[in-house]
């Protein structure tokens, strides 16, 4: 009996003294999870974990939690059975959950995205040619977004092929005529994009059948320039796209060796052919260039017809043409004038509306003076130190003729406005700028006027019509040669200082078209008519007349220079229904044209 009680004792000791026991109702923990497990944010977003402490009635379901990497994303507490993870930056963590009860621990990796806010497709629009390619390129935005991958789809894989489904550039292959849409569209919130491709089929081709050069033929003076132009026909041509060649680049240079236009450079005196060749077909340029001008060199300023009968600007320099405009409408030289190797030429050219443009050429290169909407004729040229005279006219829309003086291009108005008066002749000596011309009066007759610096002088009295064309000033004295309309004709008349000479009498139509002083002599170049209507060329040397006629024919003087004791005078020859532009020297004439065409001479000038 003893025995059995000290064994049943012990028995009672063992079992509530022993093992790992907590006491009777203590629960341990016996794992824990992280819901979720992974996670995705995006910088800024914010995101719950959970941890679950099994078994669900453990009696100490306390945790810590820790975060690998807080530069990544930051947590709200680090105890509590829920807490709240905002993302920071991309990157990854991890975020653990260890309980108080057994250190039992779970994880939840969190990934920190930059999110896609959206993508383009560049082009958004491409027209593409059936069997021609065009890439297309996927932007996605911001340019740092984690997940940068994109998926491409076509609406109509008849029209057109893509390369791939995939990648941020595909490349576009068009089929058959007709319109596909490709799109784009992002892995990481599909967002979408897309091209809208056109699938056209390429025109026949159009052959090259004509190349030309506009001009065709042209002279410049070394180191002037000219433009030319290369006309491809027919305009639908399919490649219209044009290569220039030069065969002497020592007398020539040339801007570019493609393109419509280019400007070409006189480097030295001699000839080369500018050629221009597109589709096959070609067409060229017989360039020559002379010399600059030199003590001696005459240049006389008119125009000469083309094959197709229109006008073409001519200056003649030593008997060489050069034309000044392309010929494709009528031009005409009425002035030329030499200054510091510079040669300016004074005319007009008509434009597409059929209005004159008025035109000074320097060297041969055009500017225009008007702006082509009326009427507008530039009649002299005169240059002196920096500065650029020219006399004209332009009718202006009130059909009102006004006489017109361009300083540097500027233009100055000199006639009152309301009636018509037209500027012939410019002239500047000793700070003066003197301008001959004729300005109706009251009473609706021309007076022969001189402006000078902008105020007018008549030279006629009224009493009958009076005409100025040309202004010449030598040692203090104005010169003014024109002519006087009365009952009994045309009376050539010289002004000096306003004083009126007759150099023709009553009965014989004479007009006086040009005048020029030196030594002490007075030059005045104009034309007589006798009484069955001959005109004959006429020079008055102090008032002497002096025939330049040509056999039978009738001949016109326009203009006259003096240099070095010998005399030039410019005009015409009429040979039949044929008008030959003519130099006299010393009362020798020179046919400056073949008279195969009509060509008229208006101006001379010595270097």
């Amino acid at each position: 009996f003893y025995l059995m009680s000290a064994i049943t004792a012990l028995i009672l000791t063992t079992t509530a003294c022993g093992g790992n026991s907590k006491g009777a109702g203590t629960v341990s923990a016996q794992s824990v999870t992280v819901a979720p497990s992974t996670a995705s944010i995006a910088v800024g977003e914010t995101r719950q974990l959970t941890a679950n402490v099994l078994p669900a009635n453990a009696t100490n379901k306390n945790v810590a939690w820790t975060n690998s990497d807080s530069a990544i994303a930051s947590i709200s507490a680090t105890t509590g059975e829920t807490i709240t993870v905002t993302a920071l930056s991309a990157g990854q963590t991890t975020i653990m959950a260890t309980t108080a009860d057994g250190n039992k621990t779970a994880s939840c990796t969190v990934t920190v995205i930059i999110p896609v806010a959206d993508v383009t497709v560049a082009p958004s629009a491409a027209t593409i040619l059936v069997g021609e390619t065009r890439q297309l390129t996927a932007n996605v935005s911001p340019a740092n977004a984690t997940n940068k991958n994109v998926t491409w789809t076509n609406s109509d894989t008849a029209k057109a092929s893509i390369s791939a489904t995939t990648g941020e550039t595909i490349t576009v292959t068009a089929l058959s005529a007709g319109q596909t849409t490709i799109m784009a569209t992002t892995a990481d919130g599909n967002k979408t994009a897309s091209c809208t491709v056109t699938v056209t089929v390429a025109p026949a081709e159009v052959a090259v059948d004509n190349v030309t050069v506009t001009p065709s033929t042209a002279s410049i003076s070394v180191g002037g320039t000219r433009q030319l132009t290369a006309n491809v026909s027919p305009a639908n041509a399919t490649n219209k796209n044009v290569t220039w060649t030069n065969s002497d680049t020592t007398k020539a240079s040339i801007s570019a060796t493609t393109g419509e236009t280019i400007t070409v450079t006189a480097l030295s005196a001699g000839q080369t052919t500018i050629t221009a060749t597109a589709g096959g077909k070609s067409g060229s340029c017989a360039l020559m260039v002379t010399p600059r001008p030199v003590a001696g060199d005459v240049f006389v300023a008119g125009y000469e017809s083309n094959a197709q009968q229109v006008y073409v600007a001519t200056l003649w320099a030593n008997g060489v043409p050069q034309s000044l405009s392309d010929g494709a409408s009528s031009s005409e030289a009425n002035s030329v004038f030499v200054s510091d190797d510079k040669v300016y030429v004074a005319g007009y050219e008509n434009n597409a509306q059929s209005f004159s443009v008025a035109k000074l050429w320097e060297d041969g290169v055009p500017q225009n003076l008007s702006d082509g909407s009326s009427y507008v004729h530039a009649e002299s040229v005169f240059a002196s130190g920096d500065d650029v005279y020219v006399a004209g006219y332009e009718r202006n829309a009130q059909n009102v003729i006004i006489a017109k003086l361009w300083v540097n291009g500027v233009p100055q108005d000199l006639g009152h406005g309301n009636t018509h008066a037209i500027a012939r002749s410019v002239f500047a000596s000793g700070g003066n700028v003197y301008v001959a011309g004729h300005q109706f009066n009251a009473q609706y007759d021309y007076i022969a006027t001189l402006w000078v610096n902008g105020v007018p002088q008549s030279l006629g009295d009224g009493s009958s019509d009076t005409y100025a064309y040309s202004v010449f000033v030598s040692d203090g004295n104005v010169y003014v040669a024109g002519n006087e309309s009365n009952s009994q004709g045309s009376i050539a008349t010289l002004w000096v200082n306003g004083a009126p000479q007759s150099l023709s009498s009553n009965g014989i139509a004479a007009y006086a078209n040009s005048v020029f002083a030196s030594g002490g002599d007075v030059y005045v170049a104009g034309l007589e008519i006798d009484a069955d209507y001959f005109q004959t060329a006429k020079l008055w040397l102090n008032g002497v007349p002096q025939n330049l006629g040509i056999g039978s024919n009738e001949t016109y003087a326009y203009s006259v220079y003096v240099s070095g004791g010998d005399v030039y005078v410019a005009g015409i020859e009429v040979r039949g229904i044929i008008d030959v532009a003519t130099l006299w020297v010393n009362g020798v004439p020179q046919s400056l044209s073949d008279g195969s065409r009509n060509s008229y001479v208006y101006s001379v000038f010595v270097k």
